[in-house]
């Protein structure tokens, strides 16, 4: 996923990476995840990361 994002977006620097990977993430078990607001699960972390979604973020993100 790293490369992934890298590709489209190879300004990144490893902060923004993680941005766009923990935004990039679908929930598991949106009910019983227990998600805090900052949409970390202690039972699944942030979820499932979507390759789609990271790409387009990091494509959008600053710098791009």
């Amino acid at each position: 996923m790293i490369a992934l994002a890298l590709a489209h977006n190879p300004e990144l620097g490893y902060r923004e990476v993680r941005e766009v990977l923990r935004g990039a993430c679908d929930r598991i078990d949106e009910a019983g995840g227990d998600y805090d607001q900052d949409g970390h699960s202690p039972r699944y972390g942030y979820g499932r990361v979507n390759a789609r979604a990271a790409v387009e973020a990091a494509s959008a993100a600053a710098g791009s």
